[in-house]
């Protein structure tokens, strides 16, 4: 344990300038990647040979810190794209230009909401669960797992599938796509 604490105090702040932050440009994420970096190398420790690396941890821990900055683009950009899929099936608030497209844009906003309620509550209640946490709730991932007792890889498994098991049931039962005007 003292040997990961003196390698953070040697490169934390060496790593964030020359690895994580030119790869995330976020404060945020550079953060995340740099404490799963180092989490990361304090399950490796044991594995690790310094002898094996001609110049010592510096390539070991550059190694990791650049795969977990990848690792957070990657997860920001899933994130993007199960958002947009998944918002194609939410309620949207109505523009209305004039008082008939109003009362328009409200008959679509119920029925939609009446829609995506009717087949929460005929699916699998886990995958109900998890959409309704992360998508209705908007919690973050990490928030969902532990909610659920589930590590945060396992969510994500599940979420993907919940979305991919909502959509299909919500084709079955209406027949098209929400993008569609209904």
């Amino acid at each position: 344990m003292d040997e990961i604490e003196a390698l953070f105090r040697r490169y934390a702040e060496r790593l964030w300038r020359e690895v994580i932050w030119p790869l995330t440009r976020d404060d945020a994420r550079a953060q995340d990647a740099l404490c799963e970096t180092f989490l990361a190398a304090l399950r490796a420790w044991g594995r690790f040979r310094p002898h094996d690396v001609e110049a010592g941890a510096w390539p070991w821990l550059r190694r990791i810190a650049h795969n977990k900055a990848l690792d957070e683009l990657r997860r920001d950009r899933r994130d993007e794209r199960l958002g947009a899929r998944v918002l194609r099936f939410a309620p949207e608030p109505a523009r209305p230009l004039d008082p008939q497209g109003e009362a328009l844009g409200r008959e679509r906003a119920a029925l939609r909401a009446e829609r995506i309620a009717a087949v929460l509550a005929a699916m699998n209640e886990r995958y109900a669960e998890v959409l309704r946490l992360r998508l209705q709730q908007g919690l973050g991932r990490e928030a969902c797992a532990e909610r659920l007792a589930l590590k945060v890889g396992t969510f994500d498994v599940l979420l993907h599938r919940a979305v991919r098991a909502f959509r299909e049931a919500y084709l079955a039962r209406f027949g098209d796509d929400p993008e569609e005007e209904p």
